[in-house]
């Protein structure tokens, strides 16, 4: 079957439509047309000029839309005076609602301080929380609880430092039963390496230090007919164990050597000093290295 070309209502062009009905080219002309003076067909008409609109329509600014009539409710419902439980305001509601509070902050309140339904009720009280709490266990048992970090089996060690027996997990080879064991190892045991990468030699001492400026000033002091001890005692502060670097025995001075500062060192130098005063401390930091090297010739 040939389509016959015809033209459109709004822009005038020719078109094939697929059926004859169809007026317009396109939506958005038959679009345009409809909201014109020329394509709007209850335009200027009243519910009381035509049944059409007075039966199915609403007025709006642009025309008139079919709307879905006003069916009103068959049961009236009346207004009445209740007072509100918690501030105990009188405030009106329907008569069918059950309402005990005038507002919601006013139902919050209530809840927050006495109107708690399992306030004082226990499973053996109360059939509900027993009814719950057989639910719950039903449906968590035999499931793994997440707070609950897996168990692990523990052995006997034999502290290196106090020779105490203590308890830890089978995984870890443990040697000190505390950090502050392993520090007091460390300081009596010159041998056992820890971060100690400078190596001092004077006769028969032979011991590993943390820096060449420790390792220097080592030196300065034995030529100087100074005893000394390295790293020979710690101090609890509030920041930390404190070891300081050298103890001199004529002077009965702490010594410690710095080239830069961290935060954690700088915080329990701090705290060492003031919560040790009675402790004589001096710090070597780089000019005296450098007024010690010219002194030595280096």
């Amino acid at each position: 079957m040939d389509r016959i070309s015809k033209q459109c209502e709004w822009c005038k062009i020719l078109f094939t439509p697929k059926r004859k009905s169809i007026r317009f080219c396109s939506r958005s002309c038959g679009s345009i047309w409809a909201r014109t003076t020329k394509g709007t067909w209850n335009k200027n008409l009243t519910k009381e000029t035509d049944d059409r609109v007075k039966n199915n329509g609403m007025a709006i600014s642009d025309g008139w839309q079919k709307n879905t009539p006003y069916r009103p409710s068959k049961v009236i419902y009346q207004f009445i005076d209740l007072t509100c439980n918690w501030c105990e305001k009188v405030f009106q509601a329907q008569s069918n609602r059950s309402q005990k509070f005038c507002s919601r902050r006013c139902t919050a309140l209530f809840a927050g301080s006495k109107g708690v339904w399992n306030k004082g009720l226990t499973k053996e009280t109360s059939s509900i929380l027993k009814l719950v709490g057989e639910k719950t266990s039903k449906a968590l048992t035999g499931r793994p609880s997440p707070h609950k970090k897996p168990s692990s089996e523990l052995r006997n060690y034999n502290c290196k430092q106090c020779k105490i027996i203590f308890q830890a997990s089978i995984k870890k080879n443990r040697q000190f039963c505390s950090v502050k064991c392993s520090i007091y190892f460390r300081m009596e045991n010159t041998n056992w390496i820890n971060g100690r990468k400078f190596q001092y030699k004077f006769g028969d001492i032979n011991m590993w230090m943390r820096s060449n400026w420790e390792v220097l000033y080592a030196n300065f002091l034995t030529l100087s007919n100074l005893t000394w001890k390295y790293e020979s005692k710690g101090f609890e502060t509030s920041k930390g164990f404190y070891v300081p670097d050298f103890y001199i025995k004529e002077l009965n001075e702490w010594h410690e050597i710095k080239g830069f500062w961290t935060k954690v060192g700088k915080a329990k130098y701090d705290a060492f000093q003031k919560e040790y005063p009675h402790k004589k401390t001096e710090l070597i930091e780089h000019d005296q290295i450098e007024a010690i090297k010219e002194t030595m010739g280096l």
